[in-house]
């Protein structure tokens, strides 16, 4: 594994790591979703040197939350660490989107695990991306979407889709809608930039 001179520092500790789930790059990066409900591939233009953990079916088995996002993005720029975690999904609904949240959340935890681990700075920012084939929360009328949640779970905040930023757990970070445009088959590819 070469690791570039922007994690130089921290080499000791992210050899800690599984090497099999840790992947360098300074061009782009590809997040997979394999199972059949969101099935594709992301690929990100990069700015500056990232390392992407493939945290897979079993993430880090002592944390309590188990579910993740398909994608962590760790870009270390000017010493300052910005987290990026990506979900991909065919179709957003209202109880969808309360899942994504949570995988969100998984993911979050995982990665503030694994920042501590390797001995990262502290981070400063976390972007948040849902990918997407079709939409249909932007559809579901604000008074329908708290009816969606189980008795006793706390109802999201009805525009949290739609706003630009959200919360997760305790965290305030950009939002970043995917669409996927380009649909072959059952799987689909997109491409962006990091934001």
């Amino acid at each position: 594994m070469v690791i570039p001179p922007t994690f130089a520092p921290f080499k000791e500790r992210l050899e800690w790591l599984n090497r099999d789930r840790l992947e360098f790059s300074e061009t782009r990066v590809h997040v997979e979703e394999t199972a059949r409900e969101g099935k594709g591939v992301v690929s990100f233009d990069l700015t500056s040197p990232c390392l992407r953990l493939k945290v897979g079916e079993k993430p880090i088995a002592w944390l309590a939350e188990q579910r993740c996002a398909d994608g962590l993005i760790l870009e270390l720029s000017n010493g300052r660490l910005r987290v990026h975690i990506i979900e991909l999904k065919k179709i957003v609904r209202a109880v969808t989107w309360a899942s994504i949240q949570e995988q969100f959340a998984g993911m979050l935890r995982n990665a503030l695990a694994v920042i501590g681990v390797a001995g990262l700075p502290e981070m400063f920012e976390v972007v948040f991306y849902t990918a997407f084939t079709q939409d249909e929360v932007s559809a579901t009328p604000d008074s329908l979407m708290e009816t969606k949640f189980e008795v006793g779970e706390a109802p999201l905040a009805p525009n949290s889709w739609t706003a630009t930023h959200i919360d997760i757990c305790h965290v305030r970070g950009a939002h970043h809608k995917i669409p996927r445009h380009e649909v072959t088959g059952p799987q689909w590819n997109g491409h962006t930039a990091l934001a």
